[in-house]
């Protein structure tokens, strides 16, 4: 690195800012050595120099911002710090909204329907987690026929907050790394909070599994995929493995289901009414952790750090991003609802790992709009 020009660039600031504690060189270093950065060349550091720099100021503008009671939450320095916007965008944000509901026609030889499901009824209030009546045919055709959505019924009252990990239900975050895999976390994510609540045991599920194996129908491993997708692939496959025994590698590889190690199964899965927050609640709180889509293509996600999260910018139907909600509640600060959100980077990144995203503010970021969850028996 020149490091002549760097020194120039940190002398400029620091005539401006003041000297930091922690020099401009000193950080870069700190960065690089934190999140194991190694770079092919001198030049090709310098360009990443430059980026981090750039956001490093975006954030610094952001959080001045933030001080003075202009938005409602924080941004910090994370792993992405050398990654343009538009760079993280295609690396890390793997849901394919223009593939949602198209299925390949075979599986292993086997006949799939090209649908899927339609919108299922709402299983878990009709029959909550018991014994399914004796009146009703076998699940797989109930769900394969109905088409309507069922919501609680209005004398229902929906807690005023609910967060499932402190229930069990949820697995700790997890990494995602560079693969665009976050459907397949997503969808791991809603499959185990189910398989707990059925089973009462909480079982880590392989999203190497669904990467690999997942591909006949309409998932593309690491440049994308669908969790309903995954939903149908364990249906079908009757089951996916426990991470244990089929680990992840952030990387395309060949199939290796082993029937052995199943880990859940699945009886296919529900769509929630598309951008109906009440009917997400709905869901949350009587079914579980629920898979859902979102537009994080800002850099104010990039760098998200504490607080409720609110892009006015946001669109509610380009979505890019799949991640699991796993409860909500009103800040007691700003009084604002939000969902609580789990995304697949890492602790390193957000509220170690989690993120407050708005509620009930005319669906940002398309949170509801292609909400789901597996139907577990």
């Amino acid at each position: 690195m020149n490091l002549l020009l760097f020194m120039t660039i940190y002398t400029a600031q620091s005539l401006t800012t003041g000297v930091p504690s922690i020099s401009l060189l000193d950080e870069w270093e700190v960065f690089k050595t934190s999140y194991n950065k190694r770079y092919a060349s001198r030049r090709e550091e310098a360009a990443r120099l430059s980026t981090f720099l750039a956001n490093k100021e975006k954030i610094e503008q952001h959080n001045a911002k933030f001080d003075r009671g202009e938005v409602e939450f924080t941004m910090a320095m994370n792993q992405f710090g050398d990654l343009t916007r538009e760079e993280f965008a295609k690396r890390m944000n793997g849901y394919d909204r223009a593939g949602r509901m198209k299925i390949k026609p075979s599986f292993f030889g086997n006949e799939l329907p090209i649908r899927a499901y339609p919108p299922g009824a709402y299983i878990a209030d009709l029959f909550p987690y018991g014994a399914i009546p004796s009146n009703v045919r076998d699940p797989d055709d109930y769900l394969n026929e109905a088409a309507i959505y069922v919501a609680p019924p209005e004398n229902v009252q929906l807690p005023a907050e609910i967060d499932w990990r402190t229930l069990g239900a949820v697995t700790p975050v997890k990494d995602q790394g560079d693969c665009g895999s976050c459907w397949a976390f997503s969808a791991t994510g809603s499959l185990e909070g189910q398989h707990f609540r059925r089973n009462g045991s909480l079982v880590s599920l392989s999203e190497q599994n669904l990467v690999d194996c997942s591909t006949n129908f309409g998932n593309n491993g690491c440049d994308g995929g669908l969790m309903d997708h995954a939903f149908l692939y364990v249906k079908v496959n009757r089951g996916i493995d426990k991470e244990d025994a089929y680990p992840y590698e952030a990387d395309d590889s060949r199939c290796r289901y082993r029937t052995d190690e199943v880990g859940a199964t699945d009886v296919g899965y529900t769509d929630i009414p598309q951008g109906n927050e009440k009917a997400l609640q709905a869901a949350v709180a009587t079914v579980g952790p629920i898979s859902v889509a979102i537009d994080a293509s800002s850099d104010h996600f990039q760098f998200y750090h504490k607080g409720v999260y609110y892009d006015p910018t946001c669109s509610s139907e380009e979505l890019d991003h799949g991640v699991l909600v796993v409860g909500y509640g009103t800040d007691k600060l700003t009084k604002r609802d939000y969902w609580l959100v789990k995304n697949s980077w890492a602790e390193s990144w957000g509220d170690m790992g989690y993120i407050k995203m708005s509620r009930n503010r005319h669906n940002n970021c398309g949170i509801a709009t292609a909400a789901s969850y597996p139907l577990v028996k």
